[in-house]
């Protein structure tokens, strides 16, 4: 079973899509127990990250997370989550990546999105060698940059190389828009169900 914590409004139909094609159970929740017994864990893209936040915290899933010992993905600015301290909000992350980022929200970014050349590390879980120079939509004013953890990473205009992938141990990271990239989503996602 997977676990799709439930901290928007509405479910991701994308995801939801991807997990049916797969004949995999799924439920979206944020019940400690229910997380506890489930396979792998997702955590959807944040519709209003500072309400998907509040949600977790009154949930007190926060130290939980921390120590879980399950295969989690973050989808797009879910990694937000997942690193150690959210800088613009000053908000604790769940420390899975040691980094810090500063937060976007949607009211920062330009809706311009670009196409650009995947570029793959040999050791990648998430993303195949094979999507070595497929092409993806992303959007340079919210793409992230390279840590010890990125596996997959991506070339703007400019020569500057982002990253799209992040993973370390059990936790993984998606970081480009699923919807313009419907088929690289696809399969992600299915390289993290395979794990």
């Amino acid at each position: 079973m997977v676990i799709i914590l439930g901290y928007n409004n509405t479910e991701s139909q994308i995801v939801n899509s991807i997990l049916d094609k797969n004949n995999i159970s799924y439920k979206y929740s944020l019940l400690e127990s229910q997380i506890l017994d489930a396979d792998k864990l997702i955590l959807p893209n944040p519709e209003n990250f500072n309400s998907a936040y509040r949600r977790v915290n009154m949930m007190n899933l926060f130290s939980m997370l921390k120590i879980i010992d399950k295969p989690i993905l973050g989808i797009d600015n879910a990694i937000y989550f997942m690193c150690s301290q959210i800088l613009d909000k000053f908000k604790c992350g769940l420390g899975l990546f040691d980094f810090d980022l500063n937060f976007k929200g949607k009211q920062e970014i330009e809706e311009l999105y670009v196409k650009g050349k995947v570029d793959v590390q040999d050791d990648s879980k998430l993303v195949k060698i094979s999507e070595k120079g497929s092409t993806i939509w992303f959007n340079e004013a919210k793409q992230y940059p390279l840590s010890e953890y990125s596996k997959s990473s991506v070339l703007n205009q400019i020569g500057r190389r982002t990253s799209i992938t992040y993973e370390k141990g059990n936790s993984y990271a998606v970081t480009i828009d699923f919807e313009k990239n419907p088929d690289f989503a696809k399969r992600a996602i299915e390289n993290f169900l395979n794990l």
